[in-house]
């Protein structure tokens, strides 16, 4: 396993043993710090562990971020990025967002804003 993976499974354990606060917003605090620890990889493109995704579903719902700009939802929800990478964005837990893969596929590198505007 990689130093990076490593880092990032530690952290999240760490917030959870520690059971102070809400564990959804303990996962994304430990990613977003372990990903300012390690230089380089809050831009790089790297996966995004299960365990993130879960805290997102429980801190943003379980549905797709743009359910409302088009009827047709479909497809298991994936973690999107809200300004993707190649445009400058990074993996931290601000920048992500669950998507359901009609709209991933969609939405295809445009930031979170473009596409809005171009579905509304």
């Amino acid at each position: 396993m990689d130093p990076f993976t490593l880092a990032v499974g530690s952290a999240i354990l760490a917030a959870l043993r520690a059971k102070t606060g809400d564990a959804a917003d303990q996962v994304l605090v430990a990613w977003d710090q372990t990903l300012r620890a390690q230089k380089g990889m809050a831009g790089a493109r790297i996966g995004i562990p299960p365990q993130v995704k879960k805290a997102l579903t429980v801190n943003r719902g379980d549905r797709c971020a743009y359910w409302t700009l088009i009827e047709r939802c479909s497809g298991t929800l994936t973690v999107d990025h809200r300004v993707p990478l190649n445009a400058g964005g990074y993996n931290y837990s601000d920048n992500l967002q669950l998507v359901c893969g009609h709209h991933n596929s969609s939405k295809r590198a445009r930031t979170d804003l473009e596409y809005r505007r171009r579905n509304q």
